[in-house]
């Protein structure tokens, strides 16, 4: 009898050890997903955003939702978060040099930025293709907005990218306001950045 007993209390025990153990693996498995944690807030309580900027959203790469939190490299070599940028709006630019949509919106993208990089922090994030191509076109257009190039695609899965180009446009709480997939007008462009900025 106690050994059946004993023998019950160890299998309990080594079921236990693997269940935690998973769990740890599931939280530390890329720097991108670590940083996206999730709560239980509802899609009704998220309307009052504006009204109260310190209530907790839900983590989601959808619109109304807080954007998905990740860690990467700026132009002056230091590691950033985008958590980090809150009070300030970002547009994050998701494209690829061998797009021919995304090239055509890359020159609109930049123009943009030097008009407004005051006010509104714009990253374009390449995606799908090795960084020496992406960097070719960089240099070959004398684009100087910032540029991620998310070789193993934590962002690019962190915000399950599919058609491209994608631009995603995160207002100053960090909320997600607005995605439009394709390119996108200069005009329109201009008038989602400023909508974000007043």
């Amino acid at each position: 009898m106690e050994k059946k007993l004993l023998y019950s209390v160890t299998l309990i025990m080594i079921f236990a050890v693997l269940f935690g153990c998973n769990n740890e693996q599931v939280s530390n498995e890329t720097v991108a997903t670590a940083a996206s944690t999730e709560t239980n807030t509802t899609v009704s309580e998220q309307s009052d955003v504006q009204d109260d900027p310190e209530k907790i959203l839900e983590v989601k790469a959808e619109t109304g939702f807080q954007a998905p939190n990740f860690f990467f490299v700026d132009e002056t070599g230091e590691e950033v978060s985008l958590n980090q940028l809150r009070g300030k709006p970002v547009l994050m630019v998701f494209w690829a040099s061998w797009w021919p949509h995304c090239k055509a919106e890359l020159p609109s993208v930049e123009k943009l930025y030097q008009k407004y990089k005051e006010s509104i922090i714009i990253i374009a994030v390449n995606v799908r293709e090795k960084k020496d191509k992406a960097v070719l076109l960089i240099d070959e257009s004398n684009y100087t907005f910032p540029v991620i190039y998310d070789e193993e695609r934590l962002i690019t899965d962190l915000y399950r990218v599919q058609p491209i180009p994608l631009n995603i446009f995160i207002n100053k709480s960090g909320v997600i306001s607005k995605k439009v997939v394709g390119a996108v007008k200069e005009s329109e462009l201009e008038k989602y950045i400023i909508s974000l900025i007043e």
